[in-house]
C-alpha cells in the first residue's frame, strides 16, 4: 500500500526541492512511511537533494525533550540527518517538553521556523502537486491540518480529527503526542512541503494506480 505512495512521494519531493535555495521538508511523526527516507536517502547519494535541505517534525511522540533517546527528534537524527549528512541544525521538532502550554510550544517552533528560513516564501506550489496531497504551507484552508484545526489547539483543546485521518495513520496514532500544535503551523509559510499519507487524498489501487478520494 504505501510502496507506490512513496514512489510518487519521492518524485514530487526532489521536485519541489529543485525549486528553491533552501528547500525544507516537514516530516509528519508516525504518518510518513520510513521508506520515503530511504529513498530521500538514495537519491542524496546520487546528488539529487540540493545541500541546505532543513527536515522539520511536526509532532513529538510524547512529551519527551529533543535530546531523550526515545523522541522523535532522536529518531530523525538517527534516520534521516546521519544517512542525509545533515548538520545537527538542519532537523528541527517542536519542543514539547520545555513548555507547557500548545499556544507557547507553538510560538517557539514558529520562531525557529523563521530563524531557519530567514525570511517567510509565499506558496509556489502548483496546483497538481497540491491535489496530489504533498501540501505546501499556506495551501488550502488557514490554519487546518490532518490533526486538527488551528483554533482547537489555540484554546487548549485537544485537536478534532477525520476518522480517515486516524485511519491513515493506522495502531500508532495513540502515541502521537497531539497537544502540540502542529495545526497552527501550515498557516506558517515558512517550509516548502508537507508530505503526510494521513493528509493524501488519493487511494492506491492494487496496481499501484492513483484512485479518487479524501477526507
Amino acid at each position: 500500500m504505501h510502496a507506490p505512495f512513496v514512489r510518487l512521494s519521492v518524485h514530487l519531493v526532489l521536485d519541489a526541492l529543485g525549486g528553491g535555495a533552501r528547500p525544507q521538508v516537514l516530516a509528519a511523526t508516525g504518518a510518513t512511511p520510513a521508506a520515503l527516507y530511504a529513498d530521500l536517502t538514495a537519491a542524496a547519494n546520487r546528488a539529487q537533494i540540493p545541500a541546505g535541505l532543513r527536515v522539520f517534525a511536526l509532532d513529538e511522540y510524547w512529551r519527551a525533550p529533543p535530546e531523550h533517546p526515545a523522541s522523535f527528534a532522536a529518531y530523525l537524527r538517527a534516520r534521516v540527518g546521519r544517512p542525509l549528512q545533515l548538520a545537527v541544525d538542519a532537523l528541527g521538532t517542536p519542543d514539547t517538553a520545555a513548555h507547557a502550554t500548545p499556544d507557547a510550544c507553538a510560538r517557539d517552533y514558529a520562531e525557529r521556523l523563521r530563524e531557519a528560513r530567514g525570511a517567510a516564501t509565499g506558496d509556489r506550489g502548483s496546483r497538481a502537486q497540491r491535489a496530489r496531497g504533498v501540501r505546501r504551507a499556506g495551501a488550502g484552508a488557514p490554519g487546518t491540518h490532518p490533526l486538527g484545526r488551528a483554533s482547537d489547539v489555540d484554546r487548549g483543546r485537544e485537536p478534532s480529527r477525520s476518522p480517515r485521518a486516524g485511519a491513515a495513520r493506522g495502531p500508532r496514532a495513540g502515541v502521537v503526542d497531539q497537544r502540540c500544535p502542529v495545526t497552527a503551523l501550515l498557516a506558517h509559510p515558512s517550509c516548502d512541503l508537507v508530505v503526510d499519507p494521513a493528509a493524501w487524498p488519493w487511494e492506491v489501487g492494487e496496481g499501484g494506480e492513483l484512485i479518487p478520494g479524501g477526507p
